[in-house]
């Protein structure tokens, strides 16, 4: 189990514990539909960042997300922005679901071989956020985006590579993936369906 932690907003900078209750409960929520749509429909950014997001990569024993002082987890997360203008393979690009064709095509055929633990669609619907276990002997963030994005075949946003960085979370039917097992110690019988609808 990996200790994860969670924030309401991207301005907000207190760490709560996640788990997958939790997180069940924030993916589901009302809210977090609302933001989502109302993102997706307008293209303002004032509802994204309304959005509950998890730092994947870092946890935060001061009390507050920040750089300094940060605790690393283990994992990061590589974003992959612009799907449907930016990958290289036409057949994803054009697709009705690009992140979800990407998924799809590229990252589920690797899930063990990379060391994945999550992927989900962004908040945008055009976007994907990829978590996977930081490789040996890569000693960054960047490093380990670089090599796991050459692998995908892919470019990413390579802003991304701070400890304090926030991934915003979707609605359900934006995860794809979820290792229950490994980032929250539940037992799922091997099923790597998020099953973030049940209750």
């Amino acid at each position: 189990m990996i200790k994860l932690e969670y924030f309401e907003n991207v301005r907000d900078h207190t760490p709560r514990p996640l788990t997958i209750d939790i997180l069940r409960q924030l993916v589901r929520s009302p809210w977090t539909r609302t933001c989502v749509e109302k993102f997706r429909s307008t293209g303002d950014d004032q509802w994204k960042r309304k959005l509950p997001g998890i730092t994947w990569q870092a946890t935060y024993p001061g009390g507050v997300r920040a750089n300094v002082g940060a605790q690393c987890t283990g994992l990061f997360m590589l974003d992959v922005d612009h799907i449907s203008q930016c990958h290289p393979l036409p057949g994803i690009r054009e697709s009705l679901n690009p992140p979800l064709q990407m998924y799809r095509e590229t990252i589920a055929p690797r899930i063990d071989e990379l060391n994945i633990v999550c992927a989900h669609g962004t908040a945008s619907g055009d976007g994907i956020h990829v978590i996977a276990c930081a490789r040996e002997g890569l000693t960054t963030i960047h490093e380990n985006q670089q090599w796991l994005a050459a692998q995908l075949g892919t470019p990413f946003d390579a802003a991304c590579n701070d400890l304090a960085r926030v991934g915003l979370i979707s609605i359900p039917e934006d995860f794809y993936y979820l290792d229950k097992e490994t980032l929250f110690d539940v037992n799922v019988n091997d099923n790597p369906n998020p099953n973030l609808n049940e209750a």
